[in-house]
């Protein structure tokens, strides 16, 4: 997930402010009736927390649909692809004495 938050650039939408909530003197009046709903009424927010609107939750998003797979450095990277990456593996480099499991 913090590789596609990577993409976006935080605020998500440039009718937002830093905190997630519209600015009044940019949105239109049925931006702001939504927002009233998603606060309010609708309660998405008590799940959807402003800045992020994530859920705390893993979801699988199934992005292997946009995945072709295809060969790198002699390896087939497949659905997984080939961007798996591991907490410990570059501290290992810099610490050595890393021992936690991969």
């Amino acid at each position: 997930m913090a590789e596609v938050q990577e993409l976006f650039d935080f605020p998500p939408a440039p009718k937002l402010n830093l905190l997630g909530r519209l600015d009044k003197s940019k949105a239109t009046e049925q931006e702001l009736r939504g927002e009233a709903v998603f606060f309010g009424k609708g309660q998405c927010s008590v799940c959807h927390t402003p800045p992020y609107f994530t859920d705390n939750l893993m979801h699988n998003l199934r992005v292997e649909r946009f995945f072709k797979p295809k060969m790198i450095n002699g390896r087939l990277a497949s659905a997984d692809g080939p961007i798996k990456t591991f907490p410990c593996a570059a501290s290992r480099i810099r610490h050595p004495t890393c021992t936690t499991a991969a």
